[in-house]
């Protein structure tokens, strides 16, 4: 599907604090494109592929195409930025257990975990006055790069 049946798609299902959902065929990384769009809080921003994705102390996030989910979230910068981490990562936990039905769990400070491998990753980064969350996902995903594939 492309980003603009998407977008058709998600027109209706912003909510909440999020008011305004951006999806593009591809992207350097969603953070990237969510600070190149000037985005303000309440926007998501979501790319079907992204050619660099990155994770913490700029580590590559490896694309997964269509196995996965690139997503940045923009907030306004909370009081307690320190704090941000451990609540994203507790909300896409929540998320992906009830998707799962299976136990999920958060290897500080920023990755999600499934039986001891990386399911997803979480990203923060902030500038003029907003935090950007960005998580990508890998979903259905079975088959990985070295040194990804030796297992924990």
């Amino acid at each position: 599907m492309t980003a603009a049946r998407w977008t058709q798609r998600l027109e209706g299902a912003a909510c909440g604090i999020f008011q305004k959902i951006v999806v593009v065929d591809e992207a350097t990384s969603t953070q990237d494109t969510a600070r190149r769009l000037d985005a303000t809080p309440g926007t998501v921003v979501a790319a079907l592929r992204q050619t660099a994705g990155r994770g913490r102390l700029g580590r590559v996030w490896a694309d997964t195409s269509d196995e996965g989910i690139a997503v940045s979230f923009v907030i306004a910068k909370p009081p307690r930025p320190e704090a941000l981490a451990i609540a994203a990562a507790v909300g896409a936990a929540v998320a992906a257990e009830s998707l799962l039905n299976h136990a999920v769990g958060i290897k500080w400070p920023n990755d999600i975990v499934v039986e001891g491998r990386k399911l997803a990753g979480i990203l923060i980064e902030q500038w003029g006055g907003r935090a950007v969350i960005g998580i990508g996902m890998n979903v259905t995903q079975t088959d990985w790069p070295r040194p990804l594939n030796s297992g924990p």
